[in-house]
Parts: C-alpha cells; structure tokens; sequence
C-alpha cells in the first residue's frame, strides 16, 4: 500500500483507520471504520441483495489489531490475524462465547464456527514463553538491578506501547520516542501524555534494534533490554551486564494457541502461515519490511497444527450454508460473475503492473542511455516477406508465453492431486471420502483439459514451422541493432548528425520499438543493407573478387576469402537526399528465444 493507492474500499477499526492515514495521507480509497463487538452488514451487491455480517474483535496484538467473524451465505467464518490470546476472553467476548459460564468447559465453548483461520506463528510445543504479565515483572525486575541507569528499550515494531506505559506509571516517568512513533502513537487510543519526544524529559527510551549497539557504545551509563517472542525461554537472557532479552511476544504461544483451537473446535481449521517456503511467502506478498519475518517462519516446524486438525477439527459441526457454497465451486464463480469479480488474485496483481509500467514507461524511458546513430527519426514501411517475418516471430513469442502458463498450471493441479490423495486415503468418513472423490474427479477432468491445451500447442507449432520454414531452418549474425518484436511499427532513432552521402559509408542506425510499455519482449538483431546502387556496385565487386581468387595461389585466395568474410558482415546505410529507400531487412534469431 501506498500514497494514492484506489483499488476498492478497505473496511478495519478505527485505530487501524488512523494509522493508515498517518502513514499515507494521500490514500484515496475509501477507508471504513467498524465497531468493535457489534454487528456491522455490508452489502455487497444492491442489486442481487447479497450482504454478510461482520463482527471485529480485539486481537490483544497490536494497536487496531482486530479479529474478523463474518457470517452470511457462506456460514460462519472467523479469521484471527496475528493474535495473543487470553483466557478473559471467556468472559469479556459475550458474541463468541455467550454460554461459556453455563458450559464450564473449555472444550468447544464457543458458538459454532464453520471455519477457523488462525494464527499460528508458533503453532509448536517448542514455544513456551510466558504471559505479558511475567515478563513485564521480568522488566521492573532488571530495571531494579541496574539503579541510575538509563533504560533502552529495543522495539522496531508498533504494538508494545501497552509495556513501556506500564513502566512509565510504575517509575514515573516519560517515555522518549522518536518523532515518527509519537505521531503514531497520537493516533491510537493510548495516552500521548506517557510519551515525549526530548530526551532530557525522561529516562526509558524506545530505540530501534539496530541502534542499539552504537547507543550502548556511546553512552556507558545505559542498558539495553530487546523484548521478543524468538526468545523462548520461561526467564530473561543477560549476554553481558548491558545487554538483557526477554520473551515479549504479540503472538500466542503453543498452549494459548492450542487452549483457543480446542475452545472453537472448528468444522474446517486452516492457519493463517501456509505451509511451505513459497506458501508462507503468499501471506505478505510484496511487503519488503516483513521478509526476516517470513525467513523465519520457513524453519518453524509446526508440529502442532497437524494434532490440532485431528483432535479439534470437526466437520459433522458445518453448517449448510456453508456446505452448499465454499464446497460448490459454481457457486463460487457465479457469485463472483454477480459482484463482478472475474480475475483471479494472480491476474489482478498482473494487470496493475501493467497498468503501472504504462504510466511511469515515459519516465523511465527519458532515463535511458541514448545509443549511437545519426540524428534523424523517420518510419520504415516494411515490404510483405519483412511484415510475415515479423508476424512469424510474434506468433512464436505467444505461443513459448501459452506454453509456460499452461506449465504452471500443470504443476499446480499435480500438487492439488497429491494433497487430496493424502486427504482421501488418511480419513475413513464416508461423507469427507465421497467429497474427495468428487475433488479428485474434478480435478482429473482439469488435468485432462491441460494435457488438450499442451497438444494443441504442440499442434501450433508444427504448423507455425510449416508455413514459415524458410525462417526455421535459417541463422544470422549481423551487426548489433535492436527491434521490439511487439511493435511493428519500427522506427529510426539516432544521435548524430547527417552526414552526406560521400561520408556516411560506415553510419549505423538504431532501430528500436516506440511501445516502450512491451515487457519482458526478447530483443532481435537487425541488419539494413545500402540502396540499389550500393547492391549493384556490391554484386560487381564480389565478381571481381571472385576472378581474383580464380587465378590466385591457394595462400592468396585463403587471404581473400578471409577479407570477403570480414566485408558482409559489415553494415553500409547510405543516404539519399535524407531519405531510406529499398532496405533489405535481415534479422538474427541468436537472440530470439
């Protein structure tokens, strides 16, 4: 996201809403605040009357963290987001357990839940670190040690606010950040009063990690304490008497996590990290500042979400609702032709890059080194046999791009099919097993379809090799000189002056494509010979040339071949009272593919 970023309406909490505006105040969207703990419908489409209702909780994470429970045509689905669970939730969240004081039970104490997406970052036994409330004790307990000291507390990241006021109120003291934070921190619900921006105002200060080594380096009357979830461990860590880590994290730890799912017991359970390095990498997509954050999140093991699946899952618990429209992929796609939705996630992020290259091509266009040439910009009409050349060239670029897409499609469908075996043959429901085997079939009917779609392109180039085989069987190697392929409208583009006819013998001409918007188009190598005065002249020399090797000895004629090869390969563009007549066109397919 970005300043002028428009692509739809965003729907968050209010805090959330003046962050966004703090960090982007050019955002054009249309950004809309929901209540918290309270039902809030969005209509979808006024025409077809479609509309769901959405209730936000709080996700004790971060400031205008919330969690997501969305109810309507698709059943009852609850998406956490990044979350740190707490037991009071039992009593506090009246809409997700109303009945939990009548239950006394843990185990599924919530309403039903057709599908839980939840966070699990540490979704293994392995993370045991404690509550907030220890480590904030662990805290008062080092600052206690080190007396008249001046305390640096390491956060990179927006949410631990909640931790340094609870210092501030238990010392007395104020908080020093940096300009940027104290603007964000005015737009939460926090009290800016706790916080100042001079540091001679207070004597806890929130720096980022990376300063943390000069700070402590410059000032020796300093410590430094980074709180963190990577930590793991039930006490805090002291590498030296300046340096302290302690186990603060915004996530749940394994028992939180495992006490929520078992409180839920969903009919679908699915995390919100994807398994696999490239699946983990689909949650941020194209958000720079978080790839540390995936990178370690690739060697989690997450033992623990495939025992959450079978101990908590329980599919006898989905609703009709949702039985009839997230297992029933026609629908799917019928409500998606409704509310107008027919691109796919992967052809939406194309389409905008597209749409972004062509607004900021000219930009980067003036940006580009200017190549060598004459001074003159004139267009060339291409004969008949250049333009099928050209053609030939175009329809074998689109058919190597349809191939690679079908591809990846192939790939894709054989990892779905490995999944839903291991799905098929691991559960012994009827129900679950005869709505694998509708998957599988469905499935195998989309593999068949691919393996049509890869005939028909073998097809097509058996018959693209037909009809253009003089162009197949042929190679070049002429002078460097590039064309766009995607543009047929090849122009002239130099940078020197014009010369006359007598000194412009050994001139060389650029040729490039004014489509600068044609992405990732392979370059061609394009040759221009003389006029057909230069031809006749041409022919005449390689006559005499060859008289001469006729009667020469077998050394001389070794010489003179050698000096005919090294004149063809040299390009000649006279001109003609300024302009191009009777070009020979010659095009190296070395690059071509």
């Amino acid at each position: 996201m970005s300043n002028g970023w428009n692509y739809g309406k965003i729907y968050c909490s209010r805090i959330t809403r003046q962050i966004l505006f703090n960090k982007f105040p050019g955002l054009q969207a249309e950004v809309i605040p929901l209540e918290l703990d309270k039902p809030n419908k969005i209509v979808l489409n006024e025409e077809n009357n479609i509309e769901i209702t959405v209730y936000l909780f709080d996700a004790n994470h971060c400031a205008g963290a919330v969690m997501f429970l969305f109810e309507g045509y698709m059943g009852r689905i609850l998406h956490t987001g990044d979350i740190r669970f707490s037991p009071t939730w039992f009593y506090e969240n009246k809409i997700l357990y109303p009945d939990y004081e009548q239950k006394k039970t843990t185990k599924q104490s919530s309403i039903q839940i057709d599908e839980l997406i939840f966070d699990n970052t540490f979704c293994d036994p392995v993370f045991k670190f404690p509550a907030r409330e220890e480590v904030y004790n662990m805290i008062i307990e080092i600052i206690l040690k080190n007396p008249n000291k001046r305390v640096l507390i390491c956060i990179d990241s927006i949410g631990k606010e909640e931790l340094v006021i609870s210092l501030a109120e238990k010392f007395q003291t104020l908080v020093v950040v940096n300009e940027e934070r104290f603007q964000a921190i005015r737009c939460m619900d926090f009290n800016a009063s706790y916080f100042t921006t001079n540091r001679d105002e207070g004597w806890i200060e929130i720096i980022r990690k990376g300063d943390r080594n000069e700070r402590l380096k410059n000032d020796p009357n300093t410590i430094a304490i980074t709180a963190t979830g990577w930590a793991n461990c039930s006490r805090y860590i002291s590498p030296d008497d300046r340096n302290y880590i302690v186990p603060y994290s915004l996530h749940s730890n394994y028992e939180e996590i495992e006490l929520f799912v078992m409180s839920i017991c969903p009919g679908i359970l699915r995390p919100v990290v994807l398994q696999g390095p490239q699946k983990k990498a689909e949650k941020i997509n194209n958000i720079v500042q978080f790839s540390s954050y995936m990178i370690s999140l690739m060697h989690i093991k997450q033992r623990g979400l495939d025992f959450f699946m079978e101990q908590y899952q329980n599919r006898e618990c989905l609703s009709e609702n949702y039985k009839n429209f997230m297992e029933n992929p026609e629908k799917q796609r019928d409500l998606n032709r409704k509310l107008c939705i027919e691109l796919s996630e992967e052809q939406i992020s194309t389409q905008n890059s597209i749409l972004f290259d062509q607004k900021y091509s000219n930009q980067y266009g003036k940006n580009r080194p200017k190549k060598y040439g004459a001074s003159i910009s004139q267009s060339v009409q291409l004969d008949d046999k250049q333009q099928d050349l050209i053609k030939y060239i175009k329809q074998k670029q689109d058919l190597k791009l349809k191939e690679i897409e079908i591809k990846k499609k192939e790939i894709y469908i054989n990892q779905v099919q490995e999944q839903l075996e291991q799905m098929y043959k691991g559960n012994e429901q009827k129900e679950f097993s005869s709505n694998h085997k509708q998957r599988l079939e469905k499935n195998k009917e989309d593999m068949d379809q691919v393996q049509s779609q890869i005939e028909d392109i073998q097809n097509e180039k058996i018959q693209l090799k037909r009809n253009f085989q003089q162009y197949e069987e042929k190679s070049y190697n002429d002078q460097e000189l590039n064309i766009d392929v995607k543009s047929c409208n090849v122009i002239f583009e130099a940078t020197q002056e014009q010369k006359s006819t007598q000194e412009s013998d050994k001139e060389c001409y650029i040729v490039q494509s004014p489509d600068l918007n044609a992405k990732k188009i392979p370059k061609m190598r394009i040759n221009f010979s003389s006029t057909i005065e230069n031809q006749q002249q041409e022919q005449k020399n390689q006559q005499d040339k060859a008289y001469l090797i006729k009667n020469q000895s077998k050394k001389n004629q070794h010489d003179d071949t050698q000096k005919q090869n090294k004149n063809h390969k040299q390009v000649v563009i006279k001109e003609k009272q300024g302009l191009f007549s009777d070009m020979r066109l010659r095009l190296d397919f070395s690059e071509c593919i």
